[in-house]
């Protein structure tokens, strides 16, 4: 990887949070309904991803040229990496209408210097399907030894949450607070409160609704700790969404330190590269770039992603 500081004093229009993945894996989860789906949106947060990453390099090469603070090797280095990312957005455009007619096979323009990021793209798309049908199956045997009445709630409740995922404004918010009745209500039922996933559901609506990540974090605590006998793929998933809320509360350590729970079940990419964004927010900036060489050598193109991210260039 480049050597390059993470503390770089840019901004950019298209910031982090925007396109994080954990901010849509959840969502693409309920509502993808097949590879296609998945693999398009991928696309689409590497299109935006390699917006920010062009805007965010050229920043740093006028910001650097302002200030006279580093020599020209460097700054022909800013402008260099600039260029191939805007070329790569260019073949993303392409793929974008490549999409638009399906996924049914890779035509020239994707075999013309876009192999390695289509691949990614199919790669992910995959994973992220294989990770839907492991949830499904995992909820599918817990959902089997609740009582009737139980059963029922969380049905109703997965119901609207989808609803919410599909819809937009005032009926997005309005299914959200429908499928957060229903995810609190199981809770507090004696036969309920020990369903992770309704405890999982419950953080997740708390956050995407933004109205209160202090318990949207207990409800991923309590939904990674009651999984935490099988330490299995909605355990991790409770550890990623807990260390988040941390972070967005500003409790870097703390998020620091919940990220390694998870790492320690299974080094999955995306707990290593927000382990990266937490140890840069800590303060923490060799261990940061040693996740990311790590994440640069499972996904070549984490290049582009983390020069898009703002929690390595404050």
């Amino acid at each position: 990887m480049p050597n390059a500081p993470l503390s770089w004093q840019v901004g950019s229009a298209l910031k982090g949070p925007e396109l994080r993945a954990i901010n849509r894996e959840y969502h693409l989860e309920l509502t993808a309904k097949n590879t296609g789906e998945l693999r398009a949106a991928q696309a689409v947060q590497m299109r935006m991803q390699a917006e920010a990453a062009v805007m965010n390099l050229r920043a740093m090469g006028e910001i650097n040229r302002t200030v006279g603070g580093l020599d020209g090797t460097l700054i022909s280095g800013f402008d260099a990496l600039a260029r191939e990312i805007a070329s790569l957005n260019s073949s993303l455009g392409d793929l974008d209408e490549h999409l638009v007619s399906g996924f049914n096979q890779v035509d020239a323009t994707l075999r013309k210097g876009f192999s390695l990021v289509a691949q990614e793209i199919i790669q992910v798309g995959e994973a992220l399907q294989r990770q839907q049908m492991t949830l499904n199956e995992i909820a599918h045997v817990l959902h089997n030894q609740l009582e009737a009445k139980v059963q029922e709630l969380l049905r109703e409740g997965l119901k609207w949450l989808e609803e919410g995922e599909k819809s937009e404004g005032r009926e997005q918010m309005d299914y959200r607070k429908d499928a957060l009745r229903i995810f609190d209500e199981v809770i507090r039922d004696p036969k309920g409160a020990t369903n992770f996933i309704a405890w999982f559901n419950a953080g997740y609506v708390h956050w995407r609704m933004g109205q209160d990540t202090a318990r949207a974090e207990e409800c991923f605590y309590q939904a990674r700790r009651l999984s935490a006998p099988n330490r299995d793929a909605w355990h991790t998933k409770g550890l990623r969404h807990e260390a988040e809320m941390q972070y967005l509360q500003g409790k870097f350590e703390e998020a620091w330190t919940t990220i390694q729970k998870a790492l320690a079940v299974e080094r999955e990419y995306e707990s290593l590269y927000n382990a990266a964004r937490y140890a840069s927010k800590a303060g923490r900036k060799e261990a940061a770039m040693a996740l990311l060489d790590e994440c640069i050598d499972r996904r070549p193109t984490t290049i582009m992603t983390m020069y898009s991210e703002e929690d390595f260039l404050g």
